[in-house]
């Protein structure tokens, strides 16, 4: 999830800059997956919708709790 969450900070102060609609739209698609279909626990998002073959984890891995 992570580098895919760079790219939308990115495109989102690109449109912000730009007023480019297209950058805008593409940071929303990114914030509207990380927010609807990558699983989340105790406020952190997992580093990824499903797991791979090679046995990593992604969707259930998240980040440390917070003290």
């Amino acid at each position: 999830m992570g580098p895919n969450a760079w790219v939308g900070l990115f495109a989102a102060k690109l449109a912000n800059q730009t007023r480019d609609r297209e950058a805008l739209q593409f940071a929303l698609d990114i914030e509207y997956w990380i927010a609807n279909v990558i699983p989340h626990e105790r406020g952190g998002v997992a580093m990824g919708a499903r797991d791979d073959a090679y046995g990593a984890a992604w969707s259930r891995i998240f980040p440390p709790k917070q003290p």
